[in-house]
């Protein structure tokens, strides 16, 4: 299979001069009547080919942004789609590398380069879209200390959660993000402990470094095991955390009826689908019987589409 699905792609190995250099690459000469500096290899085909990869997970990502936003319309899952749709479609690809990688006939060299890509790549999360959702979700904070998130009722129309002009100092001290303590804390621990299985293997490496690849592997295999159920367990425990804190989430419910509002004023979705909720909850509050509530869960799914 990693085989099969390794023909998707490029192989490196057949770019010209990348891994094995020419005698003319490895002592280049500028020649100033050229007016063109040496190549080096398949240096330039290779940032060519990240380009185009780069171009694909671009216009992906812009799939799945649009996709999401839509699946906010849905009342059912609406709740779930930031916890839980999103964190397992951005794991996939993550996942794939490091299954694929261990298919092939050099699975233990490929398995560095996938393992080096699943910490890069986790790293870069924990980094630049951290800082940057902060920088983006600033708001102006008030008086009293406290980020302003909802209008006041004395403030005027041309209010902004942000305002524009600031000075730099402003920008530094008057604005910022209010941060949940139980979200905080809970997310945490949630990464304290699903980082346990990584502690499993790597103690198992250390013991049994400088050993036989044979006896490595016989040794490491249970150590392997266990840290795979614990990584099944620890993926379930959050899905069902995260779907149960999901049913309490008021800015989650703020960005829904932005998204409902947007998708109203472009004609995706009806007057009667906003209200779904409510209009459901109408229903069995007056004793309705099913009928009438499945009639109206018909009626908001013809609507929506």
């Amino acid at each position: 299979m990693g085989e099969t699905l390794g023909k998707l792609f490029v192989p490196l190995s057949s770019l010209p001069g990348l891994y094995e250099y020419p005698a003319e690459c490895k002592e280049p000469v500028f020649n100033p009547e050229d007016h063109l500096k040496p190549t080096f290899g398949g240096i330039v085909q290779l940032l060519f080919l990240a380009c185009v990869y780069g171009c694909i997970l671009f216009y992906a990502s812009n799939l799945i942004s649009d996709g999401s936003e839509l699946l906010l319309l849905i009342p059912s899952i609406a709740p779930i789609v930031g916890s839980v749709v999103l964190p397992i479609l951005g794991a996939v690809p993550d996942g794939a590398i490091v299954l694929f990688s261990g298919l092939g006939p050099n699975a233990q060299d490929q398995l560095t380069v996938g393992v080096g890509a699943l910490a890069g790549s986790t790293i870069m999360l924990l980094t630049i879209p951290w800082a940057l959702s902060i920088w983006a979700g600033r708001v102006n904070i008030n008086s009293k200390g406290q980020c302003t998130y909802r209008k006041p009722a004395s403030a005027p129309d041309k209010w902004r959660k942000l305002s524009k002009n600031r000075t730099r100092h402003d920008m530094l001290n008057r604005t910022g993000v209010e941060p949940n303590y139980e979200a905080m804390s809970s997310g945490a621990l949630t990464m304290i402990l699903t980082a346990i299985p990584y502690l499993i293997i790597q103690g198992a490496a250390f013991e049994f470094e400088g050993d036989s690849e044979e006896k490595i592997a016989s040794e490491e295999k249970y150590y392997a095991l266990v840290g795979l159920i614990f990584c099944t367990i620890a993926f379930f425990s959050y899905l069902y955390i995260q779907v149960r804190n999901s049913r309490t989430n008021q800015v989650l419910e703020d960005v829904v009826d932005s998204k409902r509002m947007d998708a109203l004023k472009h004609g995706l979705l009806s007057l009667q689908g906003i209200f779904y909720n409510s209009l459901n909850g109408e229903v069995l509050a007056n004793g309705g019987d099913p009928s009438a509530q499945n009639l109206l869960g018909f009626e908001h799914k013809k609507n929506s589409l």
